[in-house]
């Protein structure tokens, strides 16, 4: 090892250890949290396709966290997270000590980011977007190293890295305009060499490559396929995100100008507070002024993102603003490096760390997982009491996916016994269903006729008015899910009639 290693492996481990232990403290214990998360503590199991993107590289990562013997295989998953999410804080701690010259500052500005609320949040469950900042912080620290050394190198490392990125994420495109305008203001006349090119169309293959495993298991018997990839045509669908683009700008130009934008920058302040706005502004313009490389680098790829995110018409979308918060952090620590120049003397940039405990104190109430196991017992229960030859019909995403867990990966029943699960339905589809005219179909697989159906959160039914039903059971979720109540419901004209505890 050499002695510059050395002197890096103490900080290294400092900038990752730490937030490890703190996103272990607050991890998820199993499944829960959100619907996409619950999905990727099967996925990853049955090695399924889930949504547009489709996520091949994160799955394959999931799906070897999933070998390992751990008691609640969820739990192992939500850690690989809390690892990536750490692993990402640590490189970028390197990346801030480049640009700014200063330990302390690189030291309390990653931290910022570590602790903040959105960021800290995507670490303690299984999702996407730790891999994903783990991909943005080597992009950066490989494209910072070749700006300060001009080694080709670290720049073909930047291009590998970031063609990667897409096997994860789609929002890897958002990076590619700050990416060129910051190869063009370091060095031009790389853009002119036919070597770089090559380089970038060899990384252009290895990105799509990765989406061979969508093929490859369309073509499976998994039980989950949300999407059927067979052709290059439902390739380009499903890369582009078809089925979401009614939600994509699904805002009138008064809601975005007057709500969306009010949103949006509200956002910063619930992450960094009045401090790091402060900071991060001052910093934008010590970027725009003189440090222009690092400008490009950031500030394109950040006004693609917010535009994206202030766009999209969904429930979540505050996760899409995530790179951006990322991108900020960029500017916090230049803005600290500014601010400690111009008004503090010394060791009094050690101030900055104060940011760091008041962001702990104040986020850890909001963040924190470690305690959410009422999903997961109720669900279990729910499963562990519906016999064979039956399917758990519910109108709940999260729900459905809650039970596929069990069924799928935590076995609570045996592979024998069939039970389904049935989510994306209609209400004259469950009707055709139900009167056995015709079965249903739930993400490439077909659930047969004459199962027993019972329902989970299916407050639907009570609105199919004219319709009757075969005696069924219907699940409810009283006081905040701490025990599962059974409703026996035998006609539509009846109601529920009955009730008991199990």
């Amino acid at each position: 090892m050499t002695t510059n290693a050395r002197r890096n492996l103490l900080p290294a481990a400092a900038h990752f250890l730490l937030p490890l232990v703190i996103y272990w403290l607050t991890l998820l214990p199993g499944t829960g949290y959100r619907g996409d998360t619950a999905k990727f503590h099967f996925l990853g199991k049955i090695l399924g396709i889930p949504h547009s993107t489709g996520y091949p590289q994160y799955l394959l990562l999931n799906h070897l966290m999933g070998l390992l013997p751990w008691k609640e295989p969820a739990y192992g998953q939500n850690l690989l997270s809390a690892l990536l999410g750490a692993g990402a804080v640590a490189l970028l701690f390197f990346v801030f000590r480049r640009i700014t010259q200063d330990t302390l500052i690189a030291s309390a500005a990653v931290l910022v980011l570590a602790f903040s609320r959105r960021f800290w949040s995507q670490c303690i469950v299984a999702e996407v977007y730790a891999l994903q900042m783990l991909f943005f912080a080597g992009i950066a620290y490989s494209a910072v190293r070749w700006q300060q050394e001009r080694e080709s190198r670290w720049l073909t490392a930047a291009v590998f890295l970031y063609a990667l990125s897409f096997g994860n994420h789609a929002s890897s495109i958002f990076w590619l305009p700050g990416l060129f305008l910051f190869v063009c203001a370091v060095d031009r006349s790389v853009l002119r060499k036919p070597g770089f090119w090559g380089i970038c169309v060899a990384c252009a293959a290895l990105s799509l490559s990765q989406y061979a495993y969508l093929f490859i298991r369309s073509r499976s018997d998994c039980p989950y396929i949300e999407v059927s990839i067979r052709t290059m045509d439902d390739f380009i669908r499903f890369a582009l995100g078809t089925k979401f683009h009614g939600r994509m700008m699904g805002f009138s130009w008064h809601d975005l100008w007057y709500e969306q934008t009010h949103w949006f920058a509200s956002l910063f302040y619930f992450q960094f507070f009045s401090v790091g706005c402060f900071l991060a502004a001052v910093g934008l313009w010590e970027c725009l002024c003189k440090n222009r490389p690092l400008f490009y680098l950031t500030f394109p790829a950040f006004l693609l993102n917010a535009v994206f995110a202030l766009g999209y018409r969904v429930d979540d979308a505050t996760v899409f603003a995530l790179p951006c918060f990322f991108l900020v952090a960029f500017w916090i620590a230049v803005g600290m490096q500014v601010v400690a120049e111009r008004f503090l003397r010394g060791r009094w940039s050690i101030l900055f760390y104060l940011l760091v405990p008041v962001l702990i104190v104040s986020n850890w109430s909001l963040v924190d997982q470690s305690k959410n196991t009422i999903p997961q017992a109720a669900t279990e229960r729910i499963v562990r009491f519906v016999p064979p030859n039956s399917v758990l019909v519910t109108e709940v995403y999260q729900a459905a996916h809650y039970f596929r867990y069990h069924l799928w990966v935590k076995g609570v029943r045996k592979p024998g016994e069939k039970i389904f699960v049935a989510q994306e339905w209609r209400p004259e589809q469950l009707a055709a269903y139900l009167a056995g005219q015709a079965p249903l179909k739930e993400c490439g697989m077909e659930i047969p006729l004459g199962l027993r159906p019972y329902f989970a959160d299916c407050p639907l039914l009570f609105k199919m008015k004219g319709e009757r039903f075969e005696p069924v059971l219907f699940f409810d979720y009283p006081d905040g899910l701490r025990e599962p109540v059974l409703f026996e419901r035998v006609t539509e004209s009846q109601g529920a009639n009955t009730s008991r505890s199990f």
